[in-house]
């Protein structure tokens, strides 16, 4: 019987804070300005240790396979950015600002004027066992996009040019459909080329090719690689990011 108290108060507990913040939310638009910043302290603090307790409890995770078998012939530069592969020394980044920074190559951008944004590793189950991954949530979305960066390091533009294809794998997933695009930057001097793709999110393939071939990049003046998750008006939304990686591969001739 004693074994049992814990569990009996746990839920006593969980029951009580249950109906404590259902009856705030009823009341949320009859609060003064005081109040309403006292509450959101004190959730947002209550959201933290949430997060921190959903990560340590669901238990290590697996590292994905570091390079896939399944790559297309001549595939070079395979990339999965640090952050998808090993625990982060920060795992949730609540209320994140215009310009926020995951890891080192790693960053989130948006022009939402309210502070509705959170972003946290999560960890899920991949083709390997537990894999991790990007959640983003965004409440009362009021600007008109949001982005998530990919610094390319420097050993994969090394080599980089006009013959290549560069690909993005991804795997996404959202509770309500979004329209997403991936945008290419290769920086050659002071000039940046852009090459964009809308993601059909129905493609089975999951993946994007960006052609290095049409635009007008100099190797020999390289100066700097990045992609571009770009979502669009992400209002009420969650955000799954639950792989990225890129490579390049020779393009066929033409």
């Amino acid at each position: 019987m004693a074994a049992l108290l814990p569990t009996v108060a746990g839920r006593l507990v969980h029951r009580g804070a249950r109906r404590l913040w259902s009856g705030r939310l009823a009341r949320a638009g009859a609060l003064s300005g005081d109040d309403r910043k006292r509450l959101l302290r004190e959730g947002r603090q209550l959201r933290r240790l949430i997060q921190a307790f959903e990560t340590a409890a669901e238990g290590p995770a697996t590292p994905m396979a570091s390079i896939p078998a399944d790559l297309p012939r001549g595939s070079e530069g395979y990339h999965v950015p640090s952050f998808f592969l090993q625990p982060a020394l920060r795992p949730s980044w609540p209320g994140l600002g215009p310009q926020t920074t995951l890891e080192d190559g790693l960053e989130l951008f948006h022009d939402c004027p309210l502070g509705e944004v959170s972003a946290r590793q999560i960890r899920h189950m991949g083709p390997d066992g537990g894999a991790l991954g990007l959640r983003i949530e965004a409440l009362h979305f009021k600007g008109q996009y949001l982005s998530l960066a990919l610094g390319l390091p420097e050993s994969y533009q090394a080599g980089l040019g006009k013959e290549h294809l560069v690909r993005l794998g991804y795997e996404l997933d959202f509770d309500r459909p979004l329209e997403v695009f991936a945008r290419l930057n290769l920086r050659h001097g002071p000039n940046v080329e852009n090459v964009v793709r809308e993601i059909d999110l129905r493609d089975p393939a999951r993946h994007v090719e960006f052609d290095v071939y049409y635009t007008d990049y100099e190797p020999k003046r390289a100066a700097g690689a990045w992609i571009d998750l770009i979502f669009e008006a992400p209002h009420m939304n969650r955000i799954d990011i639950r792989r990225l990686s890129v490579l390049r591969r020779p393009r066929a001739s033409l």
